[in-house]
């Protein structure tokens, strides 16, 4: 007799063990659109600095789908809106192509949707990220058929995860006297806010999305900044109208947490070589006769594709493949830049008059083309910002039955506000045999 297949899978996981998946979760983790995730590097190019940073986006998709499930049980979420959550959650990230966020400012420049409006859309089954001719085994019910047969709306799992629902940065008005109750079986929910009260835990200061990739990518990096206090910023999470706060208990957890993600984000996501090695990449995709389908490809997929081709793409490709990573010539902060610095790093959005200046440091050095790049981090910071300046948590003070902004009740939060990530507003590198010459007259060049 034949055994029946269980209705449920387990995954163990380096960072939250052993994993229970049924339902829902488990349908979308066997489509091929949420399967892909595990071609494409979490952390996109730190792997050539951090050498165990090798997880991928599926990992985190899991990860952080576990904690909006625990999330959604601390605020006592009924089972259908547990449900939801967890789902958006796991789909939060199903837009990302190749090397995941590399590659985004390069995409806004070419005016192709970033992976937020891909992962709404095939959601909402207006786009599938395979590509053509992947039949066979790939075939089976897309994301949006999944969720609708799980008695899931498409349309309100998008709604979540693109950030629609809540304010960017709340204002000290949003603070305040509050209502703290626990959910009430007999009083009919107004949907409106229970979507935007769920929506907290998919996109927000404090979501299941930073704490799983805080605590994933400082595991796999080995760089400790970090490691937060997991347990306690989710058990003192409570529900506040359409709002999630944390109760005064759980201050610490929350200053911890949003000082590792500012560290994180100084140690690895920015750090300068990382940075070096994604803008390496980001040129030699530029210098393709056409910009490849990034959304359909995964990491392997854009290798093959500059490895084969012609010229700066291939040789840019092999020297991030064997590390021969260009060097560090200049860099400048925001501070010393000036009035007059600042208006010149603000013409090189034009991606023109950036090449055009990169060409002439070329041409002054003596060296040859694409020997050469210029890096300007803040002005891609406005295409795909972090949440590094959301400091504005409400905390919930049960003496006085009020909420209370974080920068009001902490130091921390107020320095890390204002914290510049990354250090560097323009940074001149070269490869290491043009590095010198470079040196030489990088300053001259830029600045007259």
């Amino acid at each position: 007799m034949a055994r029946a297949r269980p209705d449920h899978r387990v995954v163990t996981d380096t960072i939250h063990g052993t994993l229970r998946l049924e339902g829902v979760t488990r349908a979308l983790l066997d489509t091929p659109q949420v399967q892909r995730l595990s071609g494409i590097h979490q952390t996109g190019l730190s792997y050539l600095v951090f050498p165990g940073a090798n997880h991928t986006r599926l990992e985190h998709s899991l990860g952080a789908s576990h904690i909006a499930g625990q999330m959604a049980r601390a605020l006592q979420l009924s089972p259908q809106e547990e449900t939801l959550a967890v789902a958006a959650t796991l789909l939060h990230d199903i837009g990302h192509g190749a090397f995941s966020h590399t590659l985004e400012f390069l995409m806004a420049q070419g005016g192709i949707a970033n992976h937020m409006q891909v992962t709404k859309d095939i959601i909402l089954g207006r786009y599938d990220p395979l590509p053509p001719g992947h039949g066979g085994e790939a075939e089976g019910p897309s994301v949006s058929e999944v969720l609708r047969a799980h008695d899931l709306d498409p349309a309100e799992v998008a709604s979540l995860i693109s950030g629609d629902l809540l304010h960017d940065q709340p204002t000290l008005e949003d603070f305040g006297s509050v209502d703290i109750h626990e959910r009430d079986e007999t009083d009919p929910p107004d949907r409106g806010m229970r979507l935007r009260l769920l929506a907290h835990l998919v996109h927000s200061p404090i979501d299941a999305d930073q704490i799983d990739y805080l605590l994933r990518d400082s595991h796999y990096t080995g760089v400790a900044h970090g490691v937060i206090d997991k347990e306690r910023l989710v058990s003192t999470l409570l529900s506040a109208g359409d709002r999630v706060v944390v109760h005064r208990n759980g201050l610490p957890a929350v200053e911890g947490m949003i000082m590792a993600r500012a560290l994180m984000y100084s140690s690895v996501y920015f750090h300068k070589t990382v940075r070096i090695a994604e803008v390496m990449l980001c040129r030699a995709v530029a210098a393709l006769p056409t910009m490849p389908p990034v959304h359909r490809l995964n990491d392997a997929d854009l290798w093959q594709l500059l490895l084969t081709a012609q010229g700066l793409p291939q040789r840019l490709a092999l020297s991030l493949r064997y590390r021969r990573l260009y060097k560090r010539v200049l860099a400048v902060t925001r501070a010393e830049l000036g009035s007059d610095g600042l208006q010149r790093l603000e013409a090189m959005r034009d991606p023109q008059r950036r090449a055009a200046m990169e060409a002439e440091l070329a041409d002054r050095a003596g060296v040859g083309p694409g020997e050469v790049f210029i890096d300007t981090p803040h002005l891609e910071w406005v295409v795909d910002t972090p949440r590094t300046q959301q400091v504005q948590v409400g905390i919930f003070d049960p003496d006085q039955q009020v909420t209370v902004p974080l920068s009001k009740l902490s130091a921390v939060a107020k320095v890390l506000s204002a914290r510049e990530v990354p250090e560097w507003s323009l940074m001149v590198a070269a490869h290491p045999r043009a590095a010198a010459a470079v040196r030489t007259v990088a300053a001259k060049v830029l600045w007259g």
